[in-house]
């Protein structure tokens, strides 16, 4: 809610639409923080906020809601679930006010720790072997992208990326901190110095937890 604040202003003829919005917690402290807000959810009867309509929304077809509709987007843990990212974005683009801002939070898989995980194991953190779960509508952790990946995806479907934060630093990344100047040296030499090569190697991707970000559409 503090970075949603920062990055849109709250009131309450500010429509947000949190999706995936699950039992509705987030829906509860948005409400309170002073937006007005509407819910998307595929299992409907799971959300306990009686205050706030919550739709029923498969967010890998279209959704119900006009087109530039929405001052706001907000997807908490949910965008590393869903596969057709491709629909997700270009539903959130055509929803949303020019103007109007998504923000969706995902596991840092850019930090040290995860590097290192992947390295060893083969496994980024947060996402492990798909085995284990099984394939079902209740789909586990199954998009392991960057920043730049989702940059590249959503620019294409005319969204900017005008902000990225982080939850907090992961104390288990900061044991790796002796790594960045040969991380950021080999990256400049093999890639060059542009603006998405600082970000994959900034201090927010290097040893945030999980990635706070931020799109537009003009």
């Amino acid at each position: 809610v503090r970075v949603c604040q920062k990055y849109i202003t709250p009131a309450p003829d500010v429509k947000l639409l949190d999706i995936g919005a699950g039992e509705g917690a987030l829906s509860k402290r948005l409400l309170d923080a002073g937006y007005g807000v509407e819910a998307c959810e595929l299992y409907t009867e799971q959300f306990k906020l009686k205050e706030v309509t919550c739709h029923e929304v498969d967010l890998n077809k279209t959704w119900p809601f006009p087109d530039s509709s929405a001052e706001g987007i907000i997807a908490v843990e949910l965008v590393e679930h869903i596969e057709d990212h491709l629909t997700l974005f270009s539903e959130a683009a055509r929803v949303l006010k020019p103007g109007g801002r998504l923000l969706f939070t995902t596991p840092n898989i850019l930090s040290l720790k995860s590097r290192i995980s992947f390295l060893f194991t083969g496994y980024f953190y947060s996402f492990g072997p798909l085995s284990k779960h099984g394939f079902s509508d209740n789909r586990p952790h199954v998009s392991p992208f960057t920043i730049d990946r989702y940059r590249y995806v959503l620019k294409g479907l005319g969204l900017d990326l005008v902000g990225l934060e982080t939850d907090k630093m992961q104390g288990s990344s900061k044991a790796w901190f002796w790594l960045v100047p040969f991380i950021r040296l080999l990256s400049r030499l093999k890639w060059g110095s542009g603006d998405d090569i600082r970000m994959q190697n900034s201090s927010k991707s290097l040893f945030g937890r999980k990635l706070v970000a931020i799109f537009e559409k003009p």
